[in-house]
């Protein structure tokens, strides 16, 4: 497989994955989400690599591929799970917090 270059448009495979790659970011040394390209090679975070955008989870904090409403992956299901047992305040019904603690748990291990 061909390694994309930083002047160069990602390739699928890279632009796909991009968003899930952590490490040591080159540009600043923090460890955290690196889906920018440096001139070098290196890995970028997206404060490092101007105009990638915001990778941060609009529920929880972490930065991660984001799917619905700004929330990455791992969330979503608590998210979803929420709405269904909601009880008209925006909180889980009292008698459905043991099932929602439960699943919520079982999907996170699973969206790993």
């Amino acid at each position: 497989m061909d390694r994309c270059s930083p002047q160069d448009y990602l390739c699928p495979h890279c632009y796909d994955h991009a968003p899930e790659a952590h490490g040591p970011c080159t540009g600043c040394g923090t460890e955290r989400l690196t889906p920018g390209l440096a001139s070098d090679g290196g890995k970028l975070c997206a404060d490092c690599a101007d105009g990638l955008g915001d990778f941060t989870c609009e529920r929880c904090g972490r930065e991660a591929r984001r799917y619905r409403r700004g929330v990455r992956g791992q969330c979503v299901p608590a998210e979803r799970l929420g709405e269904l047992l909601d009880d008209g305040t925006g909180s889980i019904r009292a008698e459905l917090r043991p099932l929602f603690d439960a699943l919520r748990k079982r999907a996170a291990r699973r969206a790993r």
